[in-house]
């Protein structure tokens, strides 16, 4: 029937976004706090090193998808403007 589980049509973008919501919810967050806004209190459990790292890994995925959010719209931007030459 050629069914795929969700995660094998993921790009690099949802991947990373996945990763991000993994570490966000084991750092506490519930469904409606997981995104860019999550900032992180430590769990009451959760060692200081523990919380330390998973928060520093938390930002870099971030940073990381705020940087192939820009490379997509330096693209984007790339395209319109041969577009908009192409009109005139």
């Amino acid at each position: 029937m050629g069914l795929a589980y969700a995660s094998q049509s993921e790009d690099e973008i949802d991947r990373t976004w996945r990763c991000i919501h993994h570490i966000q919810r084991r750092l506490g967050a519930g469904e409606n706090e997981l995104g860019w806004y999550f900032r992180p209190d430590r769990p009451k459990g959760m060692h200081r090193v523990t919380f330390q790292r998973l928060r520093d890994e938390m930002v870099d995925r971030l940073i990381y998808v705020e940087h192939m959010f820009q490379s997509r719209l330096e693209v984007l931007e790339g395209r319109l403007a041969r577009h908009e030459r192409r009109g005139r």
